[in-house]
């Protein structure tokens, strides 16, 4: 049986192991209440009111290099050597295509897709759509944006845009909208495409068949967290995509765009043929 002296020895431990208990739990919580802070496009759950959904996304009201942007062609800073031109190491992958509730998601089923940009390499992570344009060009927005989002290793994120109006059926991506066009996609659904798909044909359609110049700053995600840091590479020649594969994507969403926010002094960069 323990002596009179057990007790008062016992009560600090008993105390110690409360208050473990406690922070253990704490930080469990709050992890758990920020990964389901809901968001949207509309309402009070909009971008005006992202930055009060949760303290991780303040930096959506409070940060000074967030994205999209507008591109004013008559301010870009045209470098003297390439360096600041991608390099796209792209090849025929089968992707499976997500409804993600905000987007259509395509995710890549390897990780052979990735471009090279000073020097670093970022693996393709996936690519998603938004309707109309996130960016804007001399204040002109565009019926579509793709974004391809990719990441190093340190996790560090580079994404490559193309925007897009109403004209000829977009054969690239024809398989893609295809499946919207026959089947939809309710939200949470996946579906897997029959054809491969290459994007770097997206990247290098230019005039005579060259590669296309590229506008490059650097900004942030356009959706929450809206985490600063991001290298952007926006495709300098809009492409087309026919009537029925707009609406087809319209159908599912239309008006999940971040409005363009204030440039706060940042440069804009006209990126050489890669």
């Amino acid at each position: 049986m323990p002596g009179p002296g057990f007790v008062p020895y016992l009560i600090p431990v008993l105390l110690s192991l409360l208050l473990f208990s406690f922070c253990a739990a704490g930080p469990q919580r709050q992890t758990s209440q920020r990964s389901i802070a809901a968001w949207s496009y509309t309402g009070d759950t909009g971008p005006a009111y992202w930055h009060t959904l949760d303290s991780a996304y303040r930096i959506a009201a409070e940060g000074q290099a967030q994205s999209p942007i507008n591109i004013d062609t008559s301010f870009l800073i045209v470098p003297q050597s390439g360096y600041l031109a991608p390099a796209f190491n792209y090849t025929e992958t089968d992707y499976v295509l997500e409804n993600n509730g905000h987007t259509i998601e395509l995710i890549p089923e390897n990780g052979n897709n990735h471009i090279n940009l000073d020097g670093i390499d970022y693996v393709l992570q996936q690519f998603h759509f938004h309707s109309p344009s996130e960016h804007r060009i001399d204040g002109k927005s565009f019926d579509l944006e793709v974004h391809f989002v990719h990441k190093d290793h340190d996790g560090n994120v580079t994404v490559a845009g193309i925007l897009f109006n109403e004209g000829a059926e977009n054969n690239i991506l024809k398989e893609l909208f295809a499946v919207l066009e026959k089947k939809g996609l309710a939200a949470g659904a996946r579906v897997k495409p029959e054809a491969p798909l290459n994007p770097a044909k997206l990247f290098a359609i230019g005039i005579d068949g060259r590669a296309v110049p590229l506008y490059r700053y650097n900004g942030s995600l356009t959706t929450p967290p809206c985490t600063e840091g991001v290298k952007w590479c926006i495709s300098s020649l809009p492409q087309e995509l026919s009537k029925a594969q707009l609406a087809a994507f319209r159908s599912l969403y239309y008006g999940n765009n971040r409005p363009v926010q204030d440039l706060h002094g940042r440069l804009v960069f006209m990126g050489l043929p890669f």
